[in-house]
Order: structure tokens, then C-alpha cells, then sequence
């Protein structure tokens, strides 16, 4: 509230303070002024309301006339780490739908239905007999960086990597590896990942297995020279192994033995020992 000083009334330093210092926050009280409006503010380019306003308006989706609309340009960042110009343009959005507008991994600014994993979300539209009907912005990010809408468990990896799972079924997405054998047709990504390197002879044109890890330990293929080279796809080993004489290394066992007498009839035979001897 505004104070009311009388004759005899001490001026103290806070209203002092307050009347050189005032809050420009458009309240009618003692100490407090008019909000700042963007008439009072300096233009120059190094100054807060041009700064403020670059950045407000980099990508801002604008609509033209009937289906089009126009965007300003900005700098993206993408996930390869390169830096791209995106020059002011214009788009035509689809008729009688909805969508949204977004830059996409390439630092292309297009429309869609939906939003991909890798993009900028800019704006959301509606359209219906010939114009825009909504136009809605969705900018949210400081700097341009292409980056994940969301991040889905598989994006982790790329096609043909192979995980260890406690499930007791395959997620959406993912295949056992139990050497089962598929068209090349369903799943040509995968394909051309792995090949046919895991094929059994004579499986037929056009199809091609994944690795079989059923009871079985997986070892890295090649070898560092001294061990024996392993081939990629290769399947050893065996479930039991009876080792030779000559794969056992030279070794002793202890053992201890006393005098044994064998009777015998008419003679006796006589097994030499000497008592508690250990060899």
C-alpha cells in the first residue's frame, strides 16, 4: 500500500530504497511501477529483446493461405554430429487430416501423421476442406537437436545384435536364437545383417537361419594365435567326452601297501610288499 507521511513523520530508508528502486510489476502501490513493455527495451542485436526474439523465432510454423504454411530458420544439431542450415521455407499440409510438423533426422523440416523417434517436434495441425483449421505450436527444445521422442528398450541396439533374456518368450521385436529358419522376405533387414552364415546344407533358396544357442556357450570366432581358430556360425562340443590316454598329462598318485600272503594249495604264492609303504 502506499504510505501517507504527515508533518513530523520520519523518511525511512526503506521508502527511500523503494521510490529509487522500484518493482515494475504494474501494481498501484508505493515503490512498485509499470510493467516493461517492449517499446522501453533497446533493439540493438546484443541486447536482451533481440536475443529473446531470435530465439523465440527460429522454426516458428506460420500460416500463409489456404493449406500452406511457412517456417523461419534455425540451426539443427544432428545425432551424427553435424550442424545443418535449415534456410526459411514453406510446406503444403495434406487436406481433411491431422498431423504434425517436425524436423527429421536428416534436418529437413516435413509433415506427418505421427512423430518418428528422431526428430524436432514443431507444430501440430488440423485441416479440413481446403484450410488449416488448427495450427498448434509444439516447440519445447532451447537449441535444435535432433534427438529421441521417446526411447523404446530395442533402440539400443542394431539388427543381427544377439542379448541374454530371463523371459520366458521373446518381446515384440526380437527372435530366439534356436537355429529356426525364415524367408528372407519376412525379415530382410535381419538378413543382410547375418547372411546365411547359420544356414544348414540344403536349406533352400530365399531362406536363412539364426544362430542356435540352445545348450550351447558362445565364444568370439577367430583366434589370437595361439588358441585354434573358430569359424563364425561353427558348432562344437559335446555333451560328454571321454578323454584318451594320451590327453592326460604326465602325474602320480600316492598309494600305500602292506606284505599280502596268497594261500594256495599244495604251494604258497607269495606277493612281496614292504608294510605301509607309500609310492
Amino acid at each position: 500500500m502506499r504510505p501517507t507521511l504527515n508533518t513530523g513523520d520520519v523518511w525511512q530508508d526503506s521508502l527511500a530504497n523503494a521510490a529509487g528502486f522500484p518493482q515494475m510489476t504494474g501494481e498501484d502501490e508505493y515503490g512498485h511501477g509499470p510493467k516493461v513493455i517492449d517499446e522501453w527495451l533497446d533493439d540493438e542485436p546484443d541486447q536482451i529483446k533481440a536475443q529473446f526474439y531470435n530465439w523465440k523465432n527460429r522454426i516458428q510454423i506460420t500460416e500463409t493461405s489456404g493449406l500452406n504454411v511457412s517456417y523461419t530458420s534455425a540451426v539443427a544439431l544432428l545425432t551424427n554430429g553435424t550442424s545443418v542450415a535449415i534456410n526459411a521455407g514453406s510446406i503444403t499440409l495434406p487436406n481433411n487430416t491431422s498431423g504434425r510438423i517436425f524436423i527429421n533426422d536428416s534436418g529437413a523440416v516435413v509433415q506427418g501423421t505421427t512423430f518418428p523417434q528422431l526428430c524436432v517436434p514443431l507444430a501440430y495441425f488440423e485441416t479440413a476442406a481446403g484450410a488449416i483449421t488448427t495450427l498448434s505450436d509444439l516447440r519445447y527444445q532451447s537449441v535444435e537437436i535432433v534427438s529421441p521422442v521417446n526411447i523404446s528398450a530395442a533402440s539400443i541396439f542394431s539388427i543381427g545384435d544377439i542379448k541374454e533374456s530371463a523371459r520366458s518368450a521373446p518381446e515384440a521385436g526380437w527372435l530366439l536364437c534356436d537355429g529356426t529358419s525364415y524367408a528372407v522376405a519376412t525379415y530382410p533387414l535381419l538378413h543382410a545383417a547375418i547372411g546365411t552364415v547359420y544356414n544348414n546344407l540344403g536349406d533352400p533358396l530365399g531362406t536363412f537361419r539364426v544362430p542356435d544357442c540352445r545348450q550351447r556357450a558362445t565364444i568370439g570366432a577367430g583366434t589370437d594365435g595361439v588358441l585354434t581358430n573358430r569359424t563364425l556360425g561353427t558348432k562344437t562340443g559335446a555333451e560328454t567326452v571321454t578323454i584318451t590316454v594320451a590327453q592326460m598329462p604326465t602325474h602320480g598318485h600316492n598309494a600305500t601297501q602292506t606284505a599280502l600272503v596268497v594261500q594256495k594249495s599244495p604251494e604258497r604264492v607269495v606277493v612281496k610288499g614292504v608294510p605301509n609303504e607309500t609310492g
